[in-house]
């Protein structure tokens, strides 16, 4: 079609954005650091120094094959720690966080009594999260708890009654407080934990 003079697109050409910026804000520029101050890098490096003075002499045939040998030097679990988002939303501190089996979902509790669900497929760049709510009016929040399913979550306030939400942050149940003076008189405290 160029070479006729007529046009591709029709209508106005908007821009893209370019978030190659927003990723780059992301990276942490910092090294990861291990016990006793070292950086992860150094910790490997003199790990590997150590190995290789603790042999002497000429190296044995070993039946062991050079990819059993690089798994070794991996470590089990592979987290990805090269970006990160804070995620500042609380007031206060926070003192409960659970992640979604999926990974795609967090809801976090606060002492500013608020619980956030945080949607990261569909968050853009200002980080917020999708909802936001007090379960319990003037109640610390002390746990929230993802099912294994991932289809609801409980969360543990100051209060005696546990409350237990849908994914989107729709109550579901609260559990029956009781008359826990006259006739149980075994639980008349806050809760702290679940299992």
């Amino acid at each position: 079609m160029d070479e006729f003079g007529l046009p591709i697109q029709f209508g106005k050409i908007q821009a893209k954005p370019d978030i190659s910026n927003k990723i780059s804000q992301t990276k942490r520029n910092d090294p990861l650091v291990g016990p006793g101050g070292q950086s992860v890098v150094d910790l490997k490096q003199s790990k590997n120094a150590t190995r290789c003075a603790s042999v002497a002499g000429p190296s044995s045939p070993t039946s062991e094959s050079d990819s059993e040998k690089q798994d070794e030097d991996e470590p089990a679990v592979q987290l990805p720690t090269t970006h990160e988002v804070l995620l500042k939303d609380h007031s206060k501190s926070v003192s409960a966080l659970s992640l979604d089996p999926s990974g795609a979902r967090l809801v976090s509790g606060s002492y500013d009594y608020a619980c956030k669900l945080w949607d990261f497929g569909g968050m853009n760049s200002s980080f917020k999260p999708f909802r936001s709510w007090e379960p319990r009016q003037s109640h610390q929040v002390h746990q929230a708890i993802w099912s294994n399913t991932g289809d609801s979550f409980l969360v543990i306030t100051a209060a005696n009654q546990p409350q237990i939400y849908d994914r989107d942050g729709a109550q579901i149940a609260e559990y029956m407080k009781g008359d826990m003076y006259i006739r149980d008189m075994r639980h008349c405290a806050e809760i702290e934990r679940s299992k």
